[in-house]
């Protein structure tokens, strides 16, 4: 350029503008950003705690959840199959090969459980051979204990266990089993109880096993729930879940430390929580809660079996199978199970409820199949108390779930 061009006087404004415009267009890019995250935070609050027919539905990513009154009075328990440490992955092209190592799972499914915060965490497919390395250790410095189910038999490998966070619970009975481990915790500060079990199932099309596995779990919940109070009408009229032979005043069967090593403590309380003297008074009838991989959908004979509390022929259908030698069975201690997420079934809107099992993905070739096989069932709250109705009695339930 030349000073004949008259351009030349004119470059320093036309830079100075160009600046000025620059920056008036980085700010406001810089405003759209924030007023978006803003908008996105404003409405992730408005997510993070949705109600559904009166129930709180708390998103992922906004657990645990945070209530104003009472946050003493909430208990958490999470269940999630973690997938064996070696797991073949056969048939799962679509898996990168980097996610397959159990490292990698490894580190994210401590990452994930840390966000938790779960009173109770139920996981299925843990290998016993390494759990110690796997899970116990990591989990042991947030304060978790542990029981297992029955290490014996030929499916040995892979085992439910159940991590309770030790300095709020403490355990009183443990019943170790092949497929799943029922245990009963106390509350150390207070007298209220619940018994969990963690269970996983049988798989494929074999609905008469999965439904023998789920009433031999409610078989020995309603045995140590009839332990603890004998005298009430429920027990006295648990004729169908009682043992062949079982004299009153013997010991349940079922609350025979039969357990491995980490389940010793079970045995040291026992004593602590057996029929009480006249001079006591009966502790709360503990809460229940069934948890875990079902590998049945929501019409299986097992989870139908769980929401009744019985079972009888007429209720088994052709297409649940060819059905097991003994059906019929009553676990009234227990009764009817209520579903956690079932309040995410109204008013059938598809999509509502999560669903907790995927096969394939997007993207490949492989159709995506998705399942809910998997379910936290809990002792139902108890009904609205009409004005004329008498106070509730002090042996029933000791929470709502």
């Amino acid at each position: 350029l030349t000073p004949m061009s008259g351009l030349y006087r004119l470059l320093p404004a036309l830079a100075l503008a160009t600046t000025f415009a620059l920056a008036a267009r980085f700010l406001y890019q810089r405003y759209s950003i924030h007023a978006t995250k803003v908008g996105e935070e404003q409405e992730d609050d408005e997510e993070e705690m949705s109600t559904i027919d009166g129930v709180k539905i708390c998103s992922p990513g906004a657990w645990p959840p945070r209530f104003a009154t009472e946050p003493e009075r909430l208990v958490t328990i999470a269940t999630w199959n973690t997938l064996r440490r070696h797991y073949a992955f056969r048939g799962h092209s679509w898996v990168p090969s980097k996610h397959r190592d159990w490292k990698h799972r490894q580190d994210a499914l401590h990452k994930e459980m840390s966000k938790f915060s779960a009173d109770f965490l139920c996981l299925q497919e843990a290998e016993l051979r390494d759990l110690d390395k796997d899970f116990v250790e990591p989990l042991s410095i947030s304060g978790y204990k542990h029981v297992t189910a029955d290490p014996k038999g030929g499916h040995d490998h892979t085992k439910p266990v159940i991590f309770y966070n030790s300095s709020r619970f403490e355990l009183l009975w443990c019943k170790p089993k092949s497929r799943a481990v029922v245990a009963h915790f106390k509350e150390i500060t207070s007298d209220n109880s619940l018994i969990i079990a963690s269970c996983h199932l049988q798989g494929g099309q074999q609905a008469p096993t999965r439904y023998t596995q789920g009433r031999s779990i409610l078989k020995a919940i309603d045995h140590r729930m009839r332990s603890l109070d004998p005298g009430s009408p429920r027990a006295r009229s648990a004729s169908s879940s009682r043992s062949p032979g079982r004299k009153r005043g013997k010991r349940d069967s079922s609350s025979r430390d039969d357990s491995s090593s980490n389940n010793e403590e079970s045995s040291q309380a026992i004593g602590h929580v057996s029929r009480p003297k006249e001079s006591e008074t009966t502790p709360p009838r503990p809460a229940c809660i069934i948890c875990g991989d079902f590998n049945a959908y929501r019409d299986d004979p097992s989870i139908r079996l769980f929401k009744a509390g019985r079972f009888s022929k007429k209720d088994w259908i052709i297409d649940d199978g060819e059905p097991p030698r003994r059906i019929d069975f009553s676990a009234p201690m227990v009764g009817g199970l209520a579903d956690a997420y079932s309040v995410m079934d109204l008013k059938g809107e598809e999509g509502t409820r999560p669903y907790t099992f995927q096969w394939g993905a997007m993207m490949t070739e492989n159709k995506v199949h998705r399942m809910i096989i998997d379910y936290i069932l809990h002792t139902p709250p108890p009904p609205p108390p009409s004005p004329s109705s008498p106070p509730p009695d002090s042996k029933g339930a000791s929470s709502s779930v």
